[in-house]
């Protein structure tokens, strides 16, 4: 469990593809690099093999001797605890958890966001303001019972 807390956010962006299919070491590299491009610092192979190689060690993903990867059930089962809105691959949702993970995850980035010079925000007002207005509509359409 250590190698996925050590490594979450490269973990939380291969959540899903773990989930679903088998893949190679260099196809979550790239994977990662993708979906992280905005990032300040991207994974380079350097870091994905060493966490590819713990995940393994620790049974949560087995290699293949295609040398693919693929989720244990043990390994799906910590992606659940962890983040909650995993689903298996009969593609159940465990949609309740899922949502409080993203909220709680949403907190801990306004958290952060809130403790930064507000001239580094600056640049950023536009995305600010499109979250805002997100969120707001998010807020408006839940009909209080």
């Amino acid at each position: 469990m250590d190698s996925i807390q050590e490594h979450y956010e490269g973990m939380y962006k291969m959540k899903d593809h773990f989930s679903d299919f088998s893949h190679s070491g260099r196809h979550y590299n790239m994977h990662l690099n993708k979906t992280m491009k905005r990032a300040a610092s991207r994974p380079s192979p350097g870091s994905v093999y060493p966490m590819l190689k713990k995940m393994v060690a620790e049974d949560l993903i087995t290699k293949m001797d295609d040398g693919k990867y693929d989720l244990t059930e043990t390994g799906r089962e910590t992606i659940y605890e962890i983040f909650g809105n995993t689903h298996n691959r009969q593609g159940t949702y465990h949609q309740p958890q899922a949502i409080e993970s993203a909220l709680i995850e949403i907190d801990n980035y306004i958290s952060y966001l809130e403790d930064i010079n507000k001239e580094n925000l600056a640049p950023h007002k536009e995305i600010i303001a499109s979250l805002k207005e997100r969120i707001t509509k998010i807020k408006d359409s839940i009909h209080e019972n």
